[in-house]
């Protein structure tokens, strides 16, 4: 975008692009969740990833119950890497009584509003 750019929102506002990227950097600077925030949508496997596996409610809960599990897996093993969590979380999901265990705990942590595969949350 060129500086002289003028960008329209909302029918309200108009913004020169300078200070659109100015104000942008300040924020990005003191602002911890907009600075991670970016950094993730910028990251071209991340906004195909996005595309690929948020695009219905079901899939983002589906997403959730992965990450839950690969975060509990990193808290509880921390020796381990990435290849062996994957492995161990593929095995937890493809095994009926655990892959049940672990639906069950993630639909109760979205129905009580809390995650309790959270190494935060103890029992």
């Amino acid at each position: 975008m060129r500086s002289a750019d003028l960008i329209l929102i909302d029918d309200i506002k108009i913004i020169n692009g300078k200070d659109l990227e100015n104000d942008g950097k300040i924020i990005y600077h003191s602002n911890d969740f907009m600075r991670k925030l970016s950094n993730l949508m910028e990251h071209p496997e991340y906004k195909d990833f996005l595309k690929e596996h948020f695009d219905t409610w079901e899939n983002i809960q589906i997403f959730m119950m992965f990450y839950k599990v690969y975060e509990k897996l990193t808290d509880e093993f921390p020796d381990l890497n990435g290849y062996q969590k994957i492995s161990l979380l593929t095995s937890l999901i493809n095994t009926s009584k655990t892959r049940r265990l672990i639906c069950k705990e993630i639909r109760d942590s979205f129905t009580s509003k809390k995650m309790l595969l959270s190494s935060n949350n103890e029992a």
